[in-house]
This record gives C-alpha cells, structure tokens and sequence, in this order.
C-alpha cells in the first residue's frame, strides 16, 4: 500500500503528518493548523483550520469536532513531539517558529510529492489519504454515524458521493440487471452497504 510505504520512509514530520490525515480523518488544511495543546490521551480537538494564509473555521456543522485519538496514531505523535523544536501547548505541530503554521503548498512541493516520487509511488494527494479514514473504520466496526461526525463534513449527501465513489459496487451489477420481479428487496441488495 502507497501510504504505508510513505510513512515507513517519511522523515518524523512528514509522518506525522500523514499519520494525522490518514488516522483522523482531518482536511490537510485541519491538520496545518493543529497546536500540541489540542491533542489528549484520548482525542483531539479540530476546531480551526488554515487555509490560503488565513485562520478559518473548520467545514464541521458545529465549527468543532472532536476526533478519537486511536492507539495507531500516538507512536507517529510521539516520534514527532520528541524531534521536535517546539513543544509548547500553544505551538502549532507543523511550523518553523512554533507561531505560524507550515504553507500546505510549499509542504506539498517541496517535502510531500518529491518523497513520494523518489520512492516510486503514483500521483497521489494527503487528501485522498483522508479517504481512507471511512473504509478503515467500517472495517473495524464503527458506525456510518460516528465516522461521518468525525469526518465532520456539512452535507451528508455530498461526503458520500465523494467517499463512496470510490466502492467497488460491481457485486451488485449482476442482482440489479437481473431483477424483474418488483418490488426489489432492497435490504438483500444493500445490505453489505449499510
């Protein structure tokens, strides 16, 4: 898999940051702008992101949203916290003065892509590595609900054609197009689905 072998060659950093996105479900421009101080034992707290140069309030019907922090992600944290050169509550994790967070765009440019270029990996963006929060989750057994509220996105509808898009659904062609008897029964066909 493409991220695993990014992180396994990722510096501290560069891991952590992918660790974060991939592990929370964060929006690149979420996990820019997270402090040390809103990170617990158990979750972390999303409650701004940083986008073109300016502070915002994250996507999140509430504004805040607050992600379980999984066992997974705290070795990656921890590797960075100890690399570290900023380490107080208030300091942003990803920045070089500790007050201002990193440009995604130069992060992207001249970290990301020339990493995963060298290792051979295809085109492929820390947002689409958000995309695998879903799918692991369902894996593990979370609910639809928990997972979507902390992916934290506004309109339901959308997250999943976004999210969903991606699902192979190629089991269900053959049921569909040979169904004649109405009315379908719909739990048999998106049973696996819920």
């Amino acid at each position: 898999m493409e991220v695993k072998l990014y992180l396994d060659n990722a510096n501290e950093q560069d891991g952590a940051m992918i660790a974060i996105i991939r592990l929370t479900g964060m929006r690149p421009s979420e996990m820019i702008h997270r402090r040390w101080r809103d990170f617990t034992d158990y979750s972390v707290i999303v409650n701004s992101q940083y986008y073109s140069g300016h502070e915002q309030t994250p996507k999140s019907p509430s504004g805040i949203r607050v992600i379980p922090l999984f066992p997974e992600l705290k070795p990656y944290l921890k590797k960075w916290y100890i690399a570290s050169s900023f380490k107080g509550d208030n300091d942003f994790l990803f920045t070089k003065n500790g007050k201002k967070p990193f440009s995604l765009a130069a992060w992207y440019d001249k970290e990301f892509h020339p990493l995963r270029e060298e290792l051979g990996l295809p085109y492929f963006t820390p947002h689409k590595i958000r995309k695998q929060f879903r799918p692991w989750l369902r894996k593990e057994g979370y609910s639809s609900v928990d997972i979507d509220r902390w992916l934290g996105w506004q309109d339901k509808h959308e997250m999943h054609r976004i999210y969903d898009k991606d699902t192979d659904f190629s089991h269900l062609r053959d049921k569909i197009q040979n169904t004649r008897a109405f009315p379908l029964d719909f739990g048999q066909i998106f049973g696996r689905m819920a």
